[in-house]
């Protein structure tokens, strides 16, 4: 290893500072920025989209939503596809929405489907993930909880 001569390398190394750390370092809080920045818009659409929504609709999806991050405390707001998402580490866990009928959650992968078969019975299906909450019936919380931890175990799983 060659010795360090310049004066500003002699520092760096006394703090046990290089520039490849430096770099490292600022790389990491231009991600973070863009993360809050990211989560600043997300809140935004969010507020917009409940703003949007019919009394009924509005109330049946703020319980799901409740319930869904209560699921998953570390969640952070998302949104795509025009709909509000909960999301892990800037990736998208499951998206969420309501429309004049109903709330649905998707998508669920058919693996978690398949294992909450039972549970799901009572509730529309597509096939593809979706599980559709009528809004003449109560969010099933606890339901709602098994969907999020299924779906947060599938994520764990490589």
């Amino acid at each position: 290893m060659a010795p360090v001569t310049s004066p500003t390398a002699r520092k760096a190394s006394a703090r046990g500072t290089t520039k490849r750390a430096s770099k490292t370092s600022s790389r990491v809080v231009a991600h973070e920025k863009k993360a809050r920045a990211r989560a600043v818009e997300a809140r935004a659409k969010l507020r917009d989209y409940f703003a949007a929504l019919p009394a009924a609709s509005r109330r049946h999806l703020k319980t799901l939503a409740t319930a869904l991050h209560a699921a998953a405390p570390s969640a952070e707001p998302g949104f795509g596809y025009g709909i509000p998402a909960l999301a892990i580490d800037g990736r998208i866990l499951l998206y969420y929405a309501a429309w004049q009928t109903h709330s649905a959650v998707y998508p669920m992968s058919q693996a978690t489907e398949r294992q909450l078969a039972a549970e799901l019975a009572g509730y529309p299906t597509s096939g593809k993930g979706t599980v559709r909450f009528p809004h003449a019936r109560p969010i099933p919380v606890a339901l709602v909880k098994k969907i999020v931890k299924a779906r947060l175990a599938e994520r764990a799983t490589p």
